[in-house]
């Protein structure tokens, strides 16, 4: 949602500031979804090396493609056959995932997809090399990666966002901060339980931590703080909401919230197409000033939403189930100490697959 409304901001003439500056920092929300994402797709792949101790490689990248391939490629065959131009990168590129090292200008929020197939693909064969015995190996393996993409950050030009081709480096902390908490999420570890103690104080040092350092002007210390506090920020605000009992909780437990996490994937591939016709039917409509903000914006979430939940009952939904029926998960192996750093506690005895 925090992508759809910056993205809507392309479509809005001369909005009132205190609507402009809340909607335009919205492009914080890839990397909220890219700590989701790294403890998601991290706690699934430290769970099946905790019960097998190893990692199925071939049926990890498997299930991880029928859960994005199937709407992906549905949706650039459209694209392709509706813009009837050729398209920069060549189409080589979106087969292959690589639009990313592009600057690309067909279907171009997919560069964020390209970099989680990219971690879908890497995760598990590092965690297959490292296995059960190597593992004590990982934290500093992600505390190298942070400091990378830190100073990336650092010495990039100021003023200048990253060139397409380094989109990778700029989301890199905010994959490892979600791996990182996956890693202790699994151990029990004494710090994610310290930061959970007070799960309020946690979630709001969490948005301060990815707001206020937004205030700063434009610098490489600045731009240190604000990206890679984004990861760190969002990863206290995950920590919190692992634990419950937040004062938004109510917020996130509702029917809204679930149909939208639900169909997020559809939303997010098809919300530019939508953003489009909302701006036509504003046009059409003749609103203008404050009021066309709010029914553009308005018509974009409610269409956005609407055409999520067609193409995941239509496409998604379908090709889940075929997944689950080939590819079903394998029943929990007797829990067995894996050699990690931190002592093992018992491993949890469900826990299910994204």
């Amino acid at each position: 949602m925090l992508v759809i409304l910056d993205h809507s901001d392309h479509h809005l003439i001369d909005p009132p500031a205190w609507l402009h500056i809340p909607i335009t920092t919205g492009w914080n929300g890839v990397f909220l979804f890219f700590v989701l994402s790294g403890f998601l797709v991290g706690n699934l792949a430290f769970k099946e090396l905790d019960e097998t101790r190893k990692i199925h490689v071939p049926r990890f990248w498997l299930r991880r493609f029928f859960r994005t391939w199937p709407l992906y490629f549905s949706l650039v065959a459209f694209g392709l056959w509706r813009i009837h131009r050729d398209i920069s990168p060549p189409l080589i590129n979106y087969l292959t995932f690589t639009q990313n090292f592009f600057q690309a200008d067909f279907f171009g929020q997919t560069w964020s997809l390209a970099v989680e197939e990219q971690f879908y693909f890497t995760l598990p064969i590092i965690v297959a090399i490292l296995g059960a015995k190597r593992s004590s190996w990982l934290p500093y393996l992600m505390g190298a990666g942070i400091a990378i993409a830190m100073l990336f950050r650092f010495f990039a030009i100021p003023g200048d966002p990253p060139p397409q081709s380094l989109h990778t480096l700029f989301v890199f902390d905010s994959l490892i901060v979600g791996i990182g908490i996956a890693y202790l999420y699994r151990r029990k570890s004494p710090i994610l339980e310290f930061l959970q103690r007070w799960p309020n104080v946690t979630f709001f040092a969490g948005l301060e931590i990815v707001y206020l350092p937004m205030a700063l002007s434009d610098g490489a210390l600045s731009r240190v703080l604000v990206r890679s506090g984004l990861a760190f920020g969002f990863g206290l605000m995950l920590i919190a909401g692992l634990k419950g009992g937040l004062v938004v909780s109510p917020i996130l437990r509702s029917r809204v919230a679930y149909v939208v996490a639900l169909v997020s994937y559809s939303m997010y591939l098809s919300h530019d197409r939508v953003l489009f016709v909302a701006m036509w039917m504003t046009d059409w409509l003749h609103v203008t000033g404050l009021l066309r903000s709010g029914v553009l914006i308005g018509l974009g979430l409610i269409g956005c939403t609407a055409v999520g939940c067609v193409l995941y009952f239509t496409i998604e939904k379908p090709f889940l189930m075929i997944r689950d029926r080939l590819l079903a998960p394998r029943p929990s192996q007797p829990a067995v100490a894996p050699h990690w750093p931190l002592p093992a506690p018992a491993l949890a005895s469900t826990s299910t697959e994204a």
